[in-house]
């Protein structure tokens, strides 16, 4: 069922999730339990790239603030995470 819906998310004509969803109810009404379940898979990976966003932000403002403070570069990518290139892009920025 996933798989289905990503192909058709990605190749289909439909223009967002809930149209997709709203589709797959109206032409296979008796499987809609595997429908929410897809809807309810759609909804945690959306939550989970929210998460991830977020967690990435927090690095950033972390490394940006250990930079302010002086911090070595090598102590900022130890401590975040972050690449070397990703924080001489807050330092030229």
């Amino acid at each position: 069922m996933l798989k289905l819906v990503t192909y058709v998310l990605v190749k289909g004509q439909v223009s967002s999730k809930d149209e997709l969803l709203t589709t797959f109810v109206e032409v296979l009404p008796d499987d809609e339990e595997n429908i929410m379940t897809g809807a309810e898979l759609l909804r945690q990976e959306g939550m989970q790239q929210g998460v991830q966003k977020g967690a990435r932000q927090a690095k950033v403002d972390h490394a940006k603030s250990m930079i302010q403070l002086g911090f070595e570069a090598s102590l900022i990518t130890q401590v975040t995470g972050l690449s070397e290139e990703e924080l001489l892009e807050f330092i030229a920025g």
